[in-house]
């Protein structure tokens, strides 16, 4: 019993949705499994993201022989660095929410890397439309950050949506101005839209303090720094997991492999569907099912020289159908004129087909 335990963004009740989240999460994983197999153990831990790289990593510091089983063809997982511009680009995780008692805010610097901090407040609103200012989307937006704000105090039923609880204090995205502040405010933060992200949502988690932070330098030298002194098997994709009486055999491309315990540190959209495979407990299975990965694209737009205002933050009303609301400038974390749209929720899953594509209605 207790020999298989999950880990993962999605487990964290204290910063979900975070790699601060993921990392502790893989903490409280392995000290789970040393309380209760004990440390002289061998341990198999299937992911190389955060949260698995941080289970490895206490695991090993306790005395258990660990190996890490990772599908890809590098560690880091949502963590995931570009570099075929000549600068680091985050195409996964970019930012650390909430630097005071961030664990990662000291395995940033032990990288060698530097944290940016990020002013939302430093932003202009222009129309897509007619190229104009909107100081209306704006005000929009942080009258929906208040209401959000005012909501997430109150015991919010897990069974309304954000967008019914928002009609019922009389909040609804009936103008263009409110579609840019739930598009920026909501789905963007959550990748869910206002309809289907539930209204629990917004109460979970500790609060944030001390600020965010873009990671600048390569956010994959933190991964790479914890998977350095580990057993790392890359390009090894555990199919299945099976709970024996004496402990937990791997189903691999290679043939079976049996370990004394396991911590599973996969994606949720893949334990969901049964990647690996893996008998979970009727509650925890229920518990898996009822959650949903949301949706965000990123995409990175370089030019010659810097033509737009020189703030932090450019948002942009009647995106059509909200792709691209909102951009960030990266000039100061890349040297090099570089902005980075985003969009979440519904409007993230309709890219266009190819990434050239996708990069032409980005600079559009």
């Amino acid at each position: 019993a207790g020999r298989v335990v999950l880990a993962g963004e999605y487990t964290s009740t204290t910063y979900p949705g975070t790699v601060h989240g993921a990392y502790t999460s893989g903490e409280r994983a392995a000290a789970a499994i040393l309380d209760r197999v004990g440390a002289q153990i061998s341990v198999a831990v299937v992911g190389a993201g955060l949260a698995g790289l941080a289970a490895a990593t206490a695991l090993s510091a306790a005395g258990a022989t660990v190996e890490v089983f990772e599908a890809r063809d590098r560690v880091g997982g949502r963590v995931h660095t570009n570099t075929e511009w000549g600068v680091p680009l985050e195409f996964g995780a970019a930012w650390l929410h909430g630097l005071a008692g961030n664990p990662l805010v000291d395995l940033v610097r032990r990288a060698g890397l530097t944290l940016v901090p990020t002013d939302y407040d430093d932003a202009v609103v222009h129309s897509y439309r007619t190229g104009s200012a909107s100081p209306g989307a704006a005000a929009a937006a942080a009258e929906l950050f208040d209401e959000l704000d005012t909501l997430a105090e109150q015991d919010l039923p897990a069974s309304q949506s954000v967008a019914q609880v928002l009609g019922e204090v009389g909040w609804r995205p009936d103008t263009p101005d409110r579609q840019f502040a739930a598009a920026t405010e909501v789905a963007g933060e959550y990748a869910l839209d206002i309809e289907v992200l539930g209204a629990q949502a917004l109460t979970e988690g500790d609060d944030y303090s001390g600020g965010d932070a873009l990671v600048s330098g390569g956010f994959q030298a933190v991964p790479q720094m914890l998977a350095a002194p580990l057993r790392v098997s890359l390009n090894s994709a555990v199919t299945a997991l099976t709970v024996t009486a004496t402990g937990v055999e791997l189903r691999t491309a290679s043939g079976p492999r049996t370990f004394d315990a396991a911590v599973v540190a996969v994606p949720l959209a893949l334990l969901a569907t049964g990647n690996p495979n893996l008998d979970l407990p009727a509650g925890v299975a229920a518990a898996v099912a009822a959650l949903t990965t949301g949706n965000l694209e990123k995409a990175f737009v370089a030019y010659p020289d810097a033509w737009w205002p020189a703030v932090s933050v450019l948002g942009i009303v009647d995106s059509p159908s909200q792709r691209w609301p909102q951009f960030y400038d990266l000039s100061a974390l890349v040297d090099q004129p570089v902005l980075v749209g985003l969009t979440g929720g519904s409007a993230a899953t309709t890219r266009p087909t190819t990434d050239a594509e996708c990069g032409a209605e980005a600079a559009e």
